[in-house]
């Protein structure tokens, strides 16, 4: 039973992650970039994720997602990737 929520939490974690990236992907020609942190909030059914982003260079953005389940008392886990703009 223990292994069976394991996967649930994983699985959820991991669909939180997509869609959030699908919707930042949506709003990002909306955003000011620059180099100072930014951050975007999306809330869902199952939890919220918390999105930082900011440029590297004038076409690299860093984004790091922070993932807060709902019902769990987990530390939240954090996911980083870089796009090109």
């Amino acid at each position: 039973m223990r292994h069976i929520q394991l996967i649930n939490k994983q699985e959820s974690t991991q669909n939180l992650i997509q869609i959030s990236l699908h919707e930042f992907s949506l709003v990002l020609d909306t955003l000011d970039l620059n180099k100072e942190e930014q951050e975007l909030i999306f809330n869902y059914n199952t939890g919220k994720v918390n999105v930082s982003y900011y440029l590297l260079t004038n076409n690299t953005l860093r984004i790091e997602l922070e993932v807060f389940l709902k019902d769990t008392n987990q530390e939240p886990y954090k996911h980083t990737t870089v796009w090109n703009v």
